[in-house]
C-alpha cells in the first residue's frame, strides 16, 4: 500500500464529511421554514427529528468505515514495510554469519602488526568455543545496558565420565543482545565474540569460556565469560574505605616506607617493619583491605595489560570499573571498549569531537581525547589513572576539575596530585605514564618490571605470593576447555548443510517460509487483520471486566474493626450487597483453595525463591485438618488484627476417648477472619494457612497445629496455632529494666580482655545448668540464649526459603521456660496504628507504595535501606534487622535510634552512620552486628553464618550455655511433635460444605 493510496483515503475522509455537514446543514434550514407553517408545525416535527438521527448515523458511520479502511491500509504499509525489514535483517545477519567463518583468507601485510581492532574483520570465530545450548541453564539478571543484557548461568560439563562430573555445574555470565532484532547490537556482540576468541586466556584477562552460535542467523548470539563474583573493583574500594589499613609511614631515613601495623589478624604476607623485622601481613578476606591489597591490584593490572599489548591489542577504555575482582582478591580486565556509548554513566562525558559518543574523558590521553586516536601508549595514560584511583581508594581523577575543562587543564601539564596512601616511587611511575609525548611514556614491559623492582625492595613475599596465585589461576583457566563442547557438529558454522530435510527443525523451518514468508499477501493482510482484531476485541472485554469489577468494590460496603463479642457481622445483619458479596467470595475461594489440593509441582525456575513470590503453588495439607466438633471454644478475647480475631480456645485430641480427662485437652490460639467483605484480605487469610502449612514445625518458629475448613461457605475456616500466653520479647525486656531485674554478668577488664561471669565450678556441677526458667530474673546469658535461638529460627526459615520481612523483638514470642518463637511473618499485616512503622507518603519521600506488605507503612527503624528504597525483601534484608534485633535484646529493649528523625533515617544511614553498640556487648558480638549492617548486601553474612558465629562464640565463652541451649530446643522439639496428637489421622480432606 503505497503513500498515495492512503493520501486518497484522507482526501476521501474529508470530502465525505463536508458533503454529509452540508446536507445536515440545508436539512435543519428547510425544517426551520417549514416550521413557520402553521399547519406543519406539530405533525412535521418528530418526522423531521427522526431523519436527522438517521442521517447522522449514516455518516458516522460511513466515516467510521472509511477510518477503519484507512487504519487497514496503514497495517498494510506497515506489514510490507516490516518485509523489506525482515529482508534487510536476514542479509545483514547472513554477512555476520559469513564474516565469522574462518574463511582461510591471510591478513594482509600491512596489518599483521595492527592491534586486533583494526584487523578486526580478519579474525575468524574459533569453532572450539562452541557450547551446546541444552547444556546451559538461566539463572539471575546480572546488568541491563543499551546494547547488551548480562545473566548468571550454569554450565554443565560437556562431555562427563563419571556421574560426579554429571553433576557438577560451572557458574558462568552469559551475554546476549538487548535486542536480538537490532542488527547493530548483534553485530557488536559478534565483534565482540571473534575478539575474545583472538585474546585467548590469562589470568588477569576475563576469560572466554564459549559461546552458543546455533541460531546466529536468527540473531540470536550467547556470549559466554567467566563469572566474577564480587564486582568491579573501583565499587569495592569505595565500599571498604573504612576499614582500610594504611602500612604506608614517613620515614627520616627514607622519603617513604611500608610498616605493618599491630593486627594479629594476618597469616602469611610479610612486610618490612621498622626494625628491618618480618612479619605475617596477607589476609586474603575481602573484609579486609590494606596496603598490601592495593599493590597487588596494581601489579596485576600491569601484568594483564602487558598481555593484552603483546597480542597487541589496545585496550581503549582503561579504568577501575572495568576490572573484576574474585574472592581471592585476583582480577580481571574487562570490557574492551568495542561498541559502548555508556548514555547513563556519569564516568562518560560528550564532546563535540565524539559528536554522539560520549568517552571517558577523565581516563583518556591528550591524544586520544583530542584527535580519537588510540594506541598502547594511550593505554598507559589510562593505567596512571587506574593507579591515582587504586592509592585514593576508588577517588575520582582531577576531583576540583569540571569534565569540559579536563583537556585544557591537561595541555597547561598540570596533573593529579600524589595520593596520601602511594608511595613516592609510584607517583614517579604514576608521572611517566601521564608524560605529555606518547614516545616518552614506559611500556608496559617496563612498567611491569618497574612494579616488581619495587615490590623487591619493599614487598618481597608480597610479589611472591602474587606470583604463586596467578599460576592457580592459570591452571583453573586452562581447565575450562573441560566444560565446553567436544562435538562440533552443533556449531552454526559447521550445520549449514547438515540439517535433514525432514527433521521437525526443517519441517518448522520450511512450513514458516510457506505459511507467511511465500503466502500470498491478500491472506496475510486478513491474517494479520483478524489477529488484531481479535486481540482489540479482547482488551475490550478485559478493560470492560476490570472497570465492572472495581465498580463491584466500591459499591462494596467499607470494612469496619467488629467488637469482639460478634466475629462475623460487628453485630449487625449483612444487607443483602454484602450478602451476595460474601457468597461470591465464597464460592471463588473454595475453588481456590481446593484446586490448590491437586497443584503441579513448582517449575523449577520457581523452585528456589521465596514461598510468598510462589504462592500460588503451595498447597493446603489436609493432615492439618481438625474436626471442630473437637474445638471447645472459651471465647478469650487474646488480640485483634487487620483482618481476624485470635482467641483463647481449648482443643481435644482427635482420637481422644474420655473427654474430661485433662490430658486430652490443650490450649490453642484461634484466629478468626472477620473482613469478609474484603476480598483481597480473605485471600490473603487463607494465603497465611498455605504459609504455615508449607513452613512446617521448628522449636524457634511458631508452629501451626491446625485448622478447620468444613464450613468454609460459612465463613468459619479457624487456623490454630500454639498458645503462647507470654509476652513479646520486647516488652518483656522493656519491664525487666524497668524493674531493675537484670543481672549483667559480662566483664570487660581494663586489659581489653571480655568475657562472662560464669558460675564456679561447684556450683555447676550442683545445679547443672547456667540458665534460670525464672521469668521474674533474666541475666547476661539469658540474652545471649535470645540472640542464639533468634538466629536459629530464621536459618530455618531461610532453608524454606521464608523472607521474613519484619523481624523484630515486637514479633518475637517468649514462652515460660524463656524458649522464644518467631511469628507474624510479615504476610498482610498493614500495621494501620503501630508507631513502629513509617508512611513515606507523609512526606512525600518516595512515590511508590509497597504493595507487597499490604500497605505503604515500613518498620523503618528495622528494615535495610536497599528495601526501603527499592521495596524487595531478601533473606540478607532480614539479616539487616537480625542485627537491630541484637541491638534491642542487649540494650534491654531500647528504641533504635531513638530521637533521630523518621523522614531522614535512610540519609543517615547511607551516609555510614549505625546504632552506637550497647554497653554489656562482647566484641563478638558487636561485630556479627555490624556485619548485620554492612551497606553492601552481598557482604552481610547468612543466618547459617550467623548461627555459626553465635555457636563459636558461646563455645569458646559459655560452652555449658550453649549445651542447655541445644538441650532445651531438643526438648521443644519433642513437645512439638505430640502435637500430631491433636489433628485428624484418617488423611481426610476437606468438604465443602455451606
Amino acid at each position: 500500500m503505497s503513500h498515495g493510496f492512503l493520501l486518497f483515503l484522507f482526501f476521501l475522509i474529508i470530502a465525505v464529511s463536508s458533503i454529509t455537514a452540508k446536507n445536515g446543514t440545508s436539512s435543519a434550514s428547510h425544517r426551520f421554514l417549514r416550521s413557520t407553517s402553521e399547519n406543519d408545525t406539530v405533525e412535521k416535527e418528530p418526522q423531521n427529528g427522526s431523519m436527522f438521527k438517521i442521517r447522522t448515523t449514516v455518516f458516522f458511520f460511513i466515516y467510521g468505515f472509511l477510518v477503519l479502511l484507512a487504519f487497514i491500509g496503514f497495517l498494510v504499509w506497515r506489514l510490507r514495510r516490516s518485509k523489506f525489514q525482515a529482508q534487510k535483517n536476514s542479509s545483514a545477519l547472513a554477512n555476520i554469519y559469513n564474516d565469522m567463518r574462518d574463511t582461510g583468507e591471510p591478513i594482509p601485510e600491512d596489518l599483521k602488526n595492527c592491534p586486533l581492532n583494526d584487523k578486526l574483520e580478519y579474525l575468524p570465530y574459533k569453532k572450539q568455543y562452541e557450547i551446546a545450548d541444552e547444556n546451559l541453564e538461566k539463572s539471575t539478571l546480572l546488568g541491563k545496558g543499551n546494547f547488551g543484557i548480562v545473566r548468571k548461568g550454569l554450565l554443565k560439563m560437556a562431555d562427563p565420565k563419571t556421574e560426579e562430573e554429571e553433576k557438577k555445574r560451572l557458574t558462568v555470565a552469559l551475554k546476549s543482545a538487548a535486542n536480538q532484532y537490532d542488527i547493530a547490537q548483534t553485530s557488536m556482540l559478534a565483534s565482540e565474540l571473534r575478539l575474545m576468541c583472538a585474546i585467548g586466556r590469562f589470568p588477569n584477562v576475563l576469560a572466554l569460556v564459549g559461546a552458543v552460535t546455533v541460531d546466529l542467523r536468527k540473531g540470536k548470539l550467547l556470549i559466554v565469560t567467566e563469572y566474577v563474583d564480587c564486582g568491579d573493583l573501583h565499587k569495592y574500594l569505595k565500599d571498604h574505605r573504612d576499614i582500610f589499613e594504611d602500612h604506608l609511614v614517613v620515614d627520616k631515613s627514607e622519603p617513604n616506607s611500608y610498616l605493618t601495623p599491630l593486627s594479629s589478624k594476618r597469616k602469611t604476607y610479610m612486610f618490612k617493619t621498622e626494625n628491618g623485622e618480618q612479619e605475617n601481613m596477607i589476609n586474603e578476606s575481602l573484609e579486609s583491605l590494606t596496603t598490601s591489597d592495593l599493590l597487588s591490584f596494581g601489579l596485576q593490572i600491569a601484568n594483564g595489560m602487558q598481555y593484552l599489548a603483546s597480542i597487541p591489542m589496545v585496550h581503549r577504555d582503561l579504568a577501575l570499573r572495568n576490572v573484576l575482582l574474585k574472592k581471592n582478591k585476583t582480577i580481571r580486565i574487562a570490557d574492551f571498549g568495542m561498541a559502548r556509548k555508556y548514555e547513563d554513566n556519569t564516568s562518560y562525558y560528550r564532546t563535540k569531537k565524539t559528536k554522539d559518543a560520549p568517552v571517558p574523558v577523565r581516563w583518556m590521553s591528550p591524544e586520544a581525547f583530542y584527535g580519537m586516536r588510540f594506541t598502547q601508549q594511550s593505554d598507559v595514560w589510562s593505567f596512571g589513572i587506574c593507579l591515582y584511583e587504586l592509592f585514593t581508594l576508588g577517588g575520582l581523577p582531577y576531583p576540583d576539575i569540571q569534565s569540559e575543562d579536563v583537556y585544557t587543564y591537561m595541555q597547561s601539564g598540570r596533573r593529579c596530585e600524589q595520593p596520601d596512601h602511594c608511595h613516592v616511587e609510584l607517583y614517579d611511575l604514576m608521572k611517566l605514564c601521564w608524560q605529555q609525548k606518547p614516545e616518552l611514556r614506559p611500556t608496559f614491559n617496563v612498567i611491569v618490571e618497574y612494579f616488581m623492582e619495587h615490590m623487591k625492595k619493599s614487598a618481597k613475599q608480597l610479589l611472591d605470593y602474587v606470583e604463586e596465585m596467578l599460576r592457580v589461576e592459570a591452571d583453573t583457566q586452562r581447565k575450562l576447555d573441560d566444560w565446553i563442547s567436544t562435538d562440533r557438529s552443533i556449531t552454526a558454522l559447521e550445520q549449514e548443510k547438515s540439517d535433514s530435510p525432514n527433521s521437525i527443525s526443517s519441517m518448522i523451518e520450511r512450513y514458516r517460509r510457506s505459511t507467511i514468508g511465500d503466502a500470498p499477501m491478500k491472506w496475510r493482510w486478513f491474517l494479520f487483520i483478524f489477529l488484531y482484531g481479535l486481540l482489540i476485541m479482547l482488551s475490550v472485554i478485559a478493560c470492560f471486566l476490570w472497570k465492572y469489577y472495581k465498580s463491584k468494590r466500591r459499591s462494596a460496603p467499607p470494612n469496619r474493626r467488629t467488637e469482639a463479642s460478634d466475629a462475623t457481622s460487628g453485630g449487625q445483619e449483612p444487607t443483602p450487597d454484602q450478602m451476595s458479596l460474601i457468597s461470591n467470595d465464597s464460592s471463588i475461594l473454595e475453588e481456590h483453595l481446593n484446586n490448590e489440593l491437586d497443584q503441579k509441582d513448582c517449575p523449577e525456575n520457581l523452585k528456589e525463591l521465596p514461598i510468598h513470590e510462589r504462592i500460588y503453588y503451595l498447597s493446603y495439607n489436609s493432615k492439618y485438618e481438625i474436626d471442630e466438633k473437637n474445638l471447645k471454644k472459651n471465647n478469650i478475647f487474646l488480640g485483634n488484627g487487620e483482618f481476624g480475631m485470635v482467641y483463647k480456645d481449648s482443643l481435644r485430641k482427635a482420637n481422644g476417648k474420655n473427654e474430661n480427662d485433662p490430658s486430652e485437652w490443650i490450649d490453642v490460639a484461634v484466629k478468626k477472619c472477620t473482613s469478609y467483605f474484603d476480598r483481597e484480605k480473605v485471600q490473603m487469610f487463607y494465603e497465611e494457612l498455605k504459609i504455615m502449612c508449607k513452613i512446617g514445625r521448628h522449636p524457634n518458629v511458631l508452629a501451626l497445629v491446625g485448622a478447620t475448613t468444613t464450613k468454609m461457605g460459612a465463613k468459619r475456616t479457624l487456623i490454630i496455632t500454639e498458645l503462647i500466653e507470654g509476652k513479646d520479647l520486647l516488652e518483656f525486656l522493656r519491664k525487666k529494666k524497668e524493674e531493675e531485674k537484670y543481672v549483667d554478668k559480662f566483664v570487660n577488664s581494663e586489659t581489653g580482655d571480655s568475657g562472662y561471669l560464669l558460675p564456679n565450678s561447684s556450683k555447676r556441677k550442683k545445679e547443672n545448668n547456667i540458665l534460670d526458667d525464672n521469668l521474674d530474673v533474666i541475666s547476661t546469658f539469658d540474652l545471649l540464649s535470645f540472640a542464639y535461638q533468634i538466629a536459629n529460627g530464621m536459618e530455618y526459615l531461610a532453608k524454606i526459603p521464608l523472607v521474613h520481612r519484619d523481624l523484630a523483638l515486637r514479633n518475637v514470642l517468649i514462652k515460660n521456660n524463656k524458649i522464644i518463637r518467631i511469628s507474624d511473618f510479615g504476610l498482610s499485616k498493614r500495621h494501620l496504628d503501630n508507631k513502629e512503622y513509617y508512611n513515606p507518603d507523609e512526606t512525600k519521600l518516595y512515590d511508590y507504595r509497597p504493595r507487597d506488605i499490604g500497605s505503604t507503612e515500613l518498620p523503618i527503624c528495622h528494615v535495610s535501606p536497599e528495601s526501603f528504597k527499592s521495596n524487595k525483601f531478601t533473606q540478607k534484608s532480614d539479616v539487616w534487622s537480625f542485627g537491630v534485633c541484637l541491638f534491642e535484646i542487649f540494650s534491654l529493649g531500647k528504641k533504635p535510634y531513638e530521637g533521630q528523625n523518621k523522614s531522614t533515617l535512610i540519609e543517615y544511614l547511607d551516609e555510614g552512620n549505625r546504632l552506637k553498640i550497647p554497653d554489656n556487648c562482647h566484641p563478638d558480638v558487636a561485630n556479627i552486628m555490624k556485619l548485620c549492617w554492612h551497606s553492601n548486601p552481598d557482604i552481610r553474612p547468612d543466618f547459617a553464618m550467623c548461627k555459626e558465629y553465635f555457636e563459636s562464640h558461646l563455645e569458646k565463652s559459655a560452652r555449658m550455655l550453649l549445651t542447655e541451649i541445644k538441650q532445651k530446643l531438643q526438648n521443644e522439639a519433642v513437645e512439638q511433635e505430640k502435637l500430631e496428637d491433636w489433628i485428624k489421622k484418617d488423611g481426610t480432606l476437606h468438604n465443602n460444605a455451606n
